[in-house]
């Protein structure tokens, strides 16, 4: 996709996060999980201006598909590249270089990497009753770094005695499938529910894990809608965040709770992608004003202290 030089200049002041899942969002009504896929729940993405990812994001990864694949039209998925059992798109030496090329992109660009981490056990044994939904959480917590990643920027950069317009962000997700809740048959699915959830927040602001405002989120978000693509709609950003996702989320257990997961059933080790991952592309994950990863970037909740 080619944009205008106006296009471009206009998304100077619009930031761009795309999000992916890696988990099940479904409780488990006796609270109790007995492996770390039914536990956890994550939703990670990147966070990146809109003109690095129109100049040099896209045409990375675009170009990398092309290498790889032979076209742009071959959309990127973790699972698929990796846990295929059948017919693969990359035997294990391709595989290998595609991460390696892959990460090597991600350091080499101006973005950032967020994560937060839901350990449903921990969630449902605590008294949250004003969560109807763990994805409001995360969204919450989500659009949270949003407002306060963006301010920062302005304060770091002066953007506004420079007569520029705020920073705003466009939040963009992959859809998770029909608008049908599973148990009624009903209209109210996980993506109904993710978009009433934007709503709420964008309109009564959020008091979860710091105060924002309606007026502080309103002014940094550029609609009172969240965009929901499908997967075949082939969007590059949404494509990175399903692989960084997957290893977003095993790097937050091992950091965060090893001795909570190796309790667990199955055998718990990190891959090499995952090791990899923490290797070449931990300095992009998002830290806060005193260089901490842990609780800005990658978050875990409820976290051993609540």
């Amino acid at each position: 996709m080619k944009l205008t030089e106006e296009q471009l200049k206009s998304y100077e002041s619009i930031y761009l996060l795309y999000l992916d899942e890696t988990g099940h969002s479904v409780f488990n009504p006796r609270k109790v999980y007995n492996d770390v896929k039914g536990r956890y729940l994550t939703l990670g993405g990147v966070f990146i201006r809109g003109d690095i990812y129109w100049t040099q994001l896209y045409p990375a990864i675009n170009q990398l598909k092309q290498d790889y694949f032979g076209t742009t039209d071959f959309i990127l998925h973790y699972t698929e590249l990796f846990f295929t059992r059948g017919t693969r798109s990359l035997d294990s030496d391709k595989q290998q270089a595609f991460w390696r090329d892959f990460l090597e992109i991600i350091a080499c660009i101006d973005l950032q990497l967020l994560s937060i981490t839901i350990d449903k056990q921990r969630f449902q044994n605590k008294t949250y009753l004003w969560l109807y939904d763990p994805y409001h959480l995360i969204l919450a917590w989500h659009i949270e770094r949003v407002v306060f990643a963006l301010s920062r920027i302005e304060r770091l950069q002066k953007i506004i005695e420079r007569g520029k317009h705020p920073l705003r962000a466009r939040i963009v997700i992959e859809a998770r499938g029909g608008n049908q809740d599973a148990k009624t048959g009903q209209e109210g699915g996980p993506d109904r529910r993710l978009a009433t959830s934007y709503r709420r927040l964008f309109k009564e602001g959020s008091k979860i894990f710091q105060t924002v405002t309606p007026k502080e989120i309103q002014k940094r978000l550029t609609s009172n809608e969240i965009s929901i693509a499908d997967k075949k709609a082939n969007k590059v950003g949404l494509q990175v965040a399903d692989l960084m996702s997957f290893p977003m989320h095993w790097n937050t257990l091992f950091e965060l709770c090893p001795e909570d997961i190796f309790e667990m059933k199955g055998e718990i080790r990190k891959s090499a992608n995952v090791e990899l991952f923490w290797e070449k592309a931990r300095e992009k994950i998002a830290v806060d004003a005193s260089g901490h990863i842990e609780g800005f970037g990658i978050k875990l909740f409820p976290d051993k202290s609540d």
